[in-house]
């Protein structure tokens, strides 16, 4: 059975600002790695497999959590930088395990379902981010606008990974 995706969600979102308890600058980083070295990851395991998850969905699950805490903070999302984000993004194996980056016959390949999945938590932390933690200057119209560019992103990202044929450089190449 597959884990509900707002069980992973309550996870990250219990687990994102840990590491604002010692670090502003590095808090993303400090969190991820706790969960490790508190072994947070074997309890949200524990917890999802109780829910009804089998053991490789909810590590899987644990991962994706690790992958929001990183890659889930508060950030530029226009589609005018969407090659920029896509590129950070391919920069860590993680996310590259998570979408099925894959090499064969010495071409990069992704998986199409597991990309648009990515794109959705992407979009989902970004709306709580923007909606949970405004600024203290910043009007419900601008929160919308914001949450609009990030909209426009994710479906430039989607028609990009429509475009490249499951490649990873088409799809770097499409976003641009």
């Amino acid at each position: 059975m597959l884990t509900d995706p707002f069980d992973s969600l309550l996870a990250w979102l219990f687990t994102r600002d840990l590491g604002y308890v010692v670090s502003e600058t590095n808090a993303a980083q400090i969190s991820r790695s706790w969960i490790d070295e508190w072994l947070l990851g074997k309890i949200i395991a524990a917890s999802l497999q109780d829910l009804g998850a089998n053991e490789s969905t909810a590590w899987r699950s644990v991962g994706l959590v690790k992958l929001l805490i990183e890659h889930g903070q508060p950030c530029d999302l226009r589609p005018d930088n969407a090659q920029q984000v896509l590129e950070a993004w391919l920069a860590d194996g993680e996310v590259q395990r998570f979408i099925g980056v894959n090499r064969y016959q010495g071409i990069l390949w992704f998986n199409k379902e597991a990309f648009e999945e990515w794109l959705w938590w992407m979009f989902t932390a970004a709306v709580i981010n923007l909606t949970a933690l405004p600024k203290p200057d910043q009007s419900g119209e601008s929160v919308a606008k914001d949450i609009l560019a990030c909209y426009e992103m994710i479906r430039h990202l989607i028609a990009a990974s429509e475009a490249a044929g499951y490649q990873v450089e088409k799809l770097i190449e499409a976003a641009g």
